[in-house]
């Protein structure tokens, strides 16, 4: 289990960064560290906690998009959070299945539809939802939304396979 907590240091008025390793894959990796900084930037509080398998079930390249667009909205809906109070908790598991929780904290209801997707106003909001809807279709894997008590939590179980080569399943388009 890698897990890291990154703090800014400062000496000097010389900004200080240490490298960090959520996981051992280097485009998850990458994405992490993309959203961690994006999150630092907007006075975000951001935990990563990942367990991924040696061998991802899906490719890094799609599974990364999947955070990608979680850590997004997450985001997003952080900027309406009063500061000191804004923060985002995202953590992976593997066993019996690979797992994903991304939770933030969100200064209103957000309701779901009846395909159990959050319902967004404006222009090209929504798309990181119906992408993560569709990913979840592709791969036989479980999403659900949920708010309650100020978090906003999306939750992702994908299909507890026995090797590599029966995934995806055979029902998938």
């Amino acid at each position: 289990l890698l897990s890291n907590t990154c703090h800014k240091k400062s000496t000097d008025s010389i900004q200080l960064f240490q490298t960090y390793r959520w996981c051992e894959n280097d485009v998850l990796n990458a994405m992490f560290a993309y959203y961690f900084e994006q999150a630092e930037r907007g006075g975000i509080d951001m935990k990563i906690e990942t367990d991924f398998p040696e061998k991802l079930p899906v490719g890094a390249v799609e599974l990364s998009m999947v955070f990608a667009n979680a850590l997004e909205n997450a985001i997003r809906a952080c900027k309406d959070v009063p500061e000191g109070k804004r923060k985002i908790m995202c953590r992976s598991i593997r066993y019996p299945n690979l797992m994903m929780k991304i939770e933030n904290t969100c200064s209103r209801y957000i309701e779901v539809d009846s395909e159990g997707l959050p319902v967004s106003s404006g222009e090209g909001h929504g798309i990181g939802s119906r992408s993560i809807a569709a990913f979840c279709k592709k791969y036989g894997a479980m999403y659900d939304y949920q708010v309650e008590d100020g978090w906003f939590r999306l939750r992702i179980s994908m299909p507890k396979v026995s090797s590599q080569k029966d995934f995806p399943p055979k029902n998938s388009s």
